[in-house]
């Protein structure tokens, strides 16, 4: 299928499982994650690409709009601390964490290790202040939770954007293998290390956008 065709199908299953889902009283998110897992467990489905830039045109902003016009102003004043602490320290925590594990068991280099948890950094936002809904937490809690994950991307943004404009062009090194890496490249590499029987198959996939290194 083409990509108006892929995202019409999607949109229409999405909203199956929506429905589904608040008919037996399961999260939406979870539901559509639970969608997901056995969609990919059917045999013959094809593996479905759709352009990033188109994906995060559509889905990201309705997704996140409800959160922004429903986000009490005046709770995310008296929670500041707390959300900041969340939306800033624990991501540039996350992403330290995920840096020195990669460099530690995958022998990713410093700068590539950091753009991949810059990446991984951010809880995804739907699917938290779902869940803190589906729990019935309290409204604090609750709106920590959505100042936290309405924040936590421009913190993410700006480590992506630092790691890669320090960094520049990058070499990569799997074991005996080296692969270099220009700003703006797409690739994929396996990690041919010689602790690959000890990790088994894996592999890696990064993004550099060019103009963030500008």
């Amino acid at each position: 299928m083409r990509g108006f065709e892929t995202i019409l199908v999607l949109i229409c299953a999405s909203t199956g499982l929506a429905v589904l889902g608040r008919r037996v009283s399961i999260p939406v998110p979870i539901m559509l994650v639970f969608g997901g897992l056995v969609a990919a467990l059917i045999p013959g489905v094809q593996v479905v690409e759709i352009d990033p830039a188109l994906a995060f045109t559509i889905f990201v902003p309705p997704l996140l709009f409800r959160s922004a016009i429903t986000t009490s102003l005046r709770g995310l004043r008296a929670n500041l601390r707390s959300v900041t602490l969340l939306a800033v320290g624990l991501v540039i925590a996350t992403a330290l964490a995920v840096a020195a594990a990669a460099h530690h068991f995958f022998h990713l280099g410093w700068a590539p290790a950091f753009v991949l948890g810059a990446i991984l950094a951010p809880p995804d936002a739907v699917i938290g202040i779902s869940l803190a809904r589906a729990l019935r937490l309290s409204r604090r809690s609750i709106t920590i939770i959505e100042g936290e994950t309405l924040l936590n991307d421009t913190t993410a943004f700006i480590l992506y954007a630092q790691a890669v404009v320090t960094e520049g062009e990058m070499w990569l090194t799997f074991g005996t293998h080296t692969q270099h890496l220009g700003v703006g490249d797409t690739f994929h590499v396996p990690l041919g290390t010689p602790h690959s029987e000890k990790y088994g198959p894996q592999g890696a996939t990064y993004w550099v956008a060019r103009r963030n290194a500008r």
